[in-house]
């Protein structure tokens, strides 16, 4: 894949992103943010496993505290983007 289809895919999936959380609005506070963390947490201490880590967006750390994610250290994030031309 060239690098020009490469910036061409990031920018609709940045796209497809803006749009989901511009609409997230109507499924915000009914447990399905919830529901998909803890399925497949109980999933794997089905299987033995005893600690789950996630990295949590501003928009998910709510609903993580909320069902006991414990906030254990910060990590920033840097992204590289080259110049167009």
């Amino acid at each position: 894949m060239s690098g020009e289809q490469e910036i061409v895919r990031d920018r609709s999936e940045n796209a497809l992103i803006r749009a989901i959380e511009k609409n997230a609005s109507e499924f915000l506070k009914k447990g399905i943010g919830a529901a998909m963390t803890l399925t497949p947490l109980l999933e794997a201490r089905s299987l033995g496993y005893e600690i789950g880590v996630l990295g949590a967006s501003q928009m998910g750390y709510p609903v993580y505290k909320r069902i006991g994610f414990q906030k254990y250290c910060l990590i920033e994030m840097y992204t590289w983007k080259p110049e167009e031309g």
